[in-house]
């Protein structure tokens, strides 16, 4: 893990933090989107589709939150 070597109070900390939480949420976004409830399946293939599609969203939310982002804001200097 990368040490910072600015202040936390300062800009860049914070748009650190802002980006690494969008680029978090994007992958989170896409798995858990209400929408896929409109798919026209029994109750049981519902229930199968949201629990993966769920766990899918919630790992790679994890995955890009701690490998890819640090990269990311790496290669943009922050």
């Amino acid at each position: 893990m990368k040490a910072i070597k600015y202040p936390r109070t300062s800009k860049k900390y914070i748009i650190r933090l802002i980006l690494s939480a969008i680029l978090a949420i994007i992958p989170v976004a896409i798995f858990l989107n209400p929408f896929w409830k409109k798919i026209d399946l029994t109750d049981s293939q519902m229930a199968i589709l949201l629990f993966f599609l769920q766990s899918a969203g919630l790992m790679s939310g994890n995955f890009v939150l701690v490998g890819l982002a640090p990269a990311i804001l790496s290669r943009l200097k922050l």
